[in-house]
């Protein structure tokens, strides 16, 4: 009995491609997809969604991987178990679903939080430097930037110095 014959049983036992997409169909509905290297996964997806006859997924697919480029442009690697190192997120077992997808989604929320963070102008510019070439990410951007807007208070933005509209950090 070898590794072979524990993964053979946990694949007899395993729901049926069918039953899975019933479950997950209606978590689908109205919601952001969000993947570290998305186009990858969306390909799973979208391939499963289309053998069983259903739509494909419309809503916005929000990428860790293209976030990260534009929020911490000098990272060394963009890999999910190099960023989560950089980072100090817990990332124990690389290349497990389940824990490639924790990471994932504990590194968006880093993420996030530091686009929370950013002055309101620097906000403003990467909704319109984003709006053609990553047109979700533009809206996430802009969903933070009118929170952000809605909550703002004149000193919200000390420590950085403008200059002709770009923040930088004093």
């Amino acid at each position: 009995r070898g590794l072979g014959d524990v993964y053979k049983r946990q694949i007899q036992k395993a729901p049926t491609l069918e039953e899975v997409m019933i479950k997950l169909l209606p978590l689908l509905e109205d919601s952001v997809f969000v993947a570290h290297h998305a186009s990858f996964d969306l390909g799973f997806l979208t391939s499963a969604l289309d053998e069983l006859g259903y739509a494909p997924f419309s809503g916005l697919v929000i990428d860790t991987v293209q976030l990260a480029k534009i929020l911490l442009p000098m990272a060394e690697s963009y890999k999910l178990s190099h960023l989560t190192l950089d980072l100090d997120i817990l990332h124990e077992n690389p290349h497990r679903a389940d824990e490639d997808a924790k990471a994932t989604a504990d590194t968006f929320l880093f993420l996030i939080q530091k686009l929370r963070e950013m002055p309101l102008v620097y906000l403003q510019r990467l909704v319109e430097i984003t709006k053609y070439s990553h047109p979700d990410l533009s809206l996430l951007f802009e969903h933070v930037m009118s929170n952000k807007y809605s909550q703002y208070h004149d000193d919200e933005d000390k420590g950085y110095t403008f200059i002709n509209q770009i923040a930088l950090q004093s």
